[in-house]
C-alpha cells in the first residue's frame, strides 16, 4: 500500500500545483475579448464594402489583383516570413478568400 499512497500524494500534488498555476497565470478578461471582438466588427465592416468594389465595379479576378497589386513581384522577392506581414499580400489573401466565396463560377 505505500507504493498506492505514493502515487495518490503526487497526484495530489500535481492537482494542487496545477491551482497554483491556475491563479497566476492571467485570462483576458471578458472587456479584453469584447474589445477585439468589436474591433474585428469593425475592420470587417470597412473592409467587406472595399472587397465587393473590386469584385463587382472594377472586375477584378484574383489573378488580375495579383498583377495589378504586383503579388506576383512579392512572391519571387520575399519570404513567406515577409509575406505573412505585407500588408497588399495579406490584402490579395483576403480578397481571394471573398472572390472565392461570393463571386467564383466553375463554369
Amino acid at each position: 500500500m505505500p507504493k498506492l499512497d505514493r502515487v495518490v500524494s503526487d497526484l495530489a500534488d500535481d492537482a494542487v500545483r496545477a491551482v497554483k498555476l491556475s491563479r497566476t497565470i492571467s485570462l483576458s478578461s471578458l472587456t479584453e475579448v469584447e474589445v477585439l471582438q468589436n474591433l474585428h466588427k469593425s475592420i470587417k465592416a470597412k473592409l467587406t464594402p472595399m472587397l465587393k468594389h473590386v469584385a463587382t465595379v472594377e472586375k477584378l479576378t484574383p489573378p488580375e489583383a495579383a498583377t495589378k497589386w504586383g503579388i506576383w513581384t512579392l512572391l519571387k522577392t520575399k519570404s513567406m516570413e515577409q509575406l505573412a506581414n505585407h500588408p497588399d499580400y495579406l490584402l490579395w489573401k483576403t480578397y481571394t478568400k471573398y472572390w472565392n466565396k461570393y463571386h467564383y463560377s466553375s463554369i
